[in-house]
């Protein structure tokens, strides 16, 4: 495989300038190009297969989803002439299968075809690979969608050779079902964890983004200073804790504890975007504007995200910038 003159985000980068705008067509169309041009790169592939979906045309998503699968398949880090160009071809197709694989899934649920979906899942999981492992999860959710959760933590605690003492099966078990909106299980999955590991900050911290997902955010504070308790500088939970205090209207301390996220991880762009949303719903608009303008040095694109979120032109100048 020749390796591309460009970095995956390079490459892909006007596609998701365009969908962050809202443009469709145009992000189509470069897509189709970047197919065309670059056919043996399943960034490419998978940058078609996120515009289908936006789009909604689902058969055309099964098309591009195989395709980005196979791509993955072929391409080779041999051919790299470094070993930065190595790196970036393995997280090219990470990032790319993983684009593949959920989509499937998702574009069969949305044709109503729950079984076609599962059967898919299943059939990579017995060819093993880490196409198979990657199918897991969402092999996991589409049971716990269809009604059956049985079925759901069967098929996980294999993994785990069924190992209920296993800290890890309950808390990966538990974040699977929180990122796929399953709040109530998700919730006793992370309680198991504790129950076997209490002094575990991860687990306190996810706990508390199970709550905040739930609208319970005084649970989701006790959560997150228990976290801290156990580990004080955990940006992730500060972050949370802001957010939960925000939702109770405690604004005073939602700030000093997502301005302390900002200080312990300054280059996280999470933490810049949720103290800049803080910012604009709290009418603050001159610290919106500030949090944006950092944000924008660290992801030019999430904030372009977070400008939109905040639906005014805080900077005319900022989808510009990157080519001044």
């Amino acid at each position: 495989m020749q390796v591309p003159d460009s970095t995956p985000a390079s490459i892909c980068e006007g596609v998701n300038a365009a969908m962050v705008k809202g443009d469709l067509e145009e992000a189509l169309r470069i897509a189709l190009d970047l197919v065309a041009s670059h056919p043996d790169n399943p960034e490419v592939h998978a940058s078609l297969v996120v515009v289908r979906k936006a789009r909604e045309e689902w058969e055309l998503v099964i098309e591009a989803c195989y395709a980005t699968i196979e791509a993955c398949k072929k391409a080779s880090v041999g051919d790299a002439q470094s070993m930065g160009e190595a790196l970036a071809l393995l997280a090219e197709k990470k990032v790319a299968r993983f684009e593949a694989i959920w989509g499937l899934g998702e574009c069969l649920k949305q044709l109503g075809r729950w079984e076609d979906a599962i059967a898919v899942y299943k059939g990579m999981i017995s060819e093993g690979g880490t196409e198979g492992a990657e199918a897991l999860e969402p092999l996991v959710l589409l049971y716990v969608d269809t009604g059956k959760e049985d079925q759901a933590l069967e098929t996980f605690m294999s993994g785990y050779g069924n190992d209920v003492t296993s800290v890890n099966l309950w808390h990966e078990y538990g974040m699977i079902l929180k990122c796929g909106g399953h709040f109530q299980p998700a919730l006793s999955a992370l309680r198991k964890a504790i129950e076997i590991q209490p002094e575990n900050g991860d687990l306190w911290s996810d706990l508390g983004y199970v709550y905040l997902g739930m609208d319970r955010a005084e649970e989701a504070v006790f959560s997150f200073k228990e976290a801290l308790d156990l580990y004080f500088p955990f940006e992730e939970a500060w972050r949370g804790l802001g957010r939960a205090y925000s939702k109770l209207g405690r604004t005073r301390v939602a700030e000093r504890a997502l301005k302390k996220a900002t200080e312990i991880a300054p280059s996280n762009c999470d933490n810049w975007y949720e103290l800049g949303s803080f910012y604009h719903r709290a009418g603050r608009i001159a610290e919106a504007k500030a949090a944006l303008v950092r944000l924008d040095e660290i992801d030019h694109l999430i904030a372009m995200e977070l400008e939109s979120e905040m639906n005014e032109t805080a900077l005319p100048t900022l989808a510009n910038r990157n080519s001044a």
